[in-house]
């Protein structure tokens, strides 16, 4: 009897714990109440079904791998279970130390399976918030506009780690380097739609935040010293940081502050004359270059 609830927990313990931690993971997140930002209907891209499909395919390549994997182990549990079932078990040494080292690999998957959940879940939004970003930024490539999406960076540095531009706009009179954020909106709070920029921090209903600021800072340095080196031309370039689904009190006076803070759901101020003289179409054509040669070769 013991031997077959021993069998029993060894094979399909691990599984049911793994389901009741995403199940109560997911129960937990729903009660904090927080929502989503993003109200806008979602315009496809070039080839977002296939996106999808692909991605539906990766998981099932995954599953395949899982249980090709997964085949062989669970056989022999089987058979050795069939083999010692009549059997009068013992504990030994042994066995506590495999106990031992098997729950301590459990809590270690444990904690890597919530950090993964919790990434996952930061990555999803950031996803959503770029591509309505992105979404928004699309009407301005018929006032003459050329936009580019997620540009590949690197920090300065023998050991400089790559990072993203997440959008960059080529506009009449200047560059903007857009840089989108999200956060979602607390459930119980008055204004929870309202965050407020003084130029110097974000203040949202539940916190008070100045890195957006600052990375928005760092990026927009690392886009004007690319750009300079790779065209020989200074280049204007102003900071955005897309805020999208938030109303952006006094949004207006801040277009003159050294970061411009907007949802971006109306991004014509990018048109304005006020960022400096006009780009020429050959300058505007160089910046363009420059900015291609950061992406990959297509790799299929």
């Amino acid at each position: 009897m013991y031997s077959y609830l021993l069998f029993i927990v060894v094979l399909v313990g691990p599984v049911f714990l793994a389901v009741g931690i995403v199940v109560a993971w997911k129960r937990w997140n729903a009660r904090s109440g927080k929502r989503s930002p993003l109200n806008q209907k979602r315009i496809h891209l070039p080839g977002e079904q296939l996106r999808i499909r692909i991605d539906d395919l990766n998981e099932d390549v995954g599953g395949h791998l899982i249980t090709l994997i997964m085949v062989g182990p669970y056989s022999l549990l089987v058979v050795l279970y069939l083999k010692i079932k009549a059997i009068q078990l013992s504990i030994t040494t042994t066995d506590i130390f495999v106990a031992v080292l098997a729950m301590l690999i459990i809590a270690f998957a444990i904690s890597a399976l919530i950090k993964s959940m919790k990434l996952r879940i930061l990555a999803r939004e950031g996803l959503a918030a770029e591509l309505i970003t992105a979404q928004n930024l699309l009407p301005l490539m018929g006032s003459g506009c050329l936009v580019f999406n997620d540009v590949p960076a690197k920090s300065e540095g023998p050991n400089g780690k790559p990072f993203n531009i997440d959008h960059v706009v080529i506009g009449p009179n200047a560059v903007f380097m857009v840089e989108t954020k999200s956060h979602k909106k607390p459930g119980k709070l008055d204004e929870s739609w309202k965050a407020f920029y003084d130029g110097k921090s974000l203040k949202f209903p539940d916190y008070r935040d100045t890195s957006m600021l600052e990375q928005a800072k760092r990026q927009t340095k690392w886009l004007s010293d690319y750009l300079f080196s790779a065209t020989g031309e200074a280049v204007k370039i102003v900071s955005v940081v897309a805020l999208p689904g938030w109303f952006i009190e006094n949004s207006n006076a801040n277009a003159y502050a050294e970061i411009i803070v907007s949802n971006c759901k109306n991004p014509k101020f990018m048109l304005s004359d006020k960022y400096g003289p006009s780009l020429d179409a050959a300058k505007k054509q160089r910046i363009a270059h420059a900015i291609i040669l950061r992406y990959p070769d297509l790799d299929v």
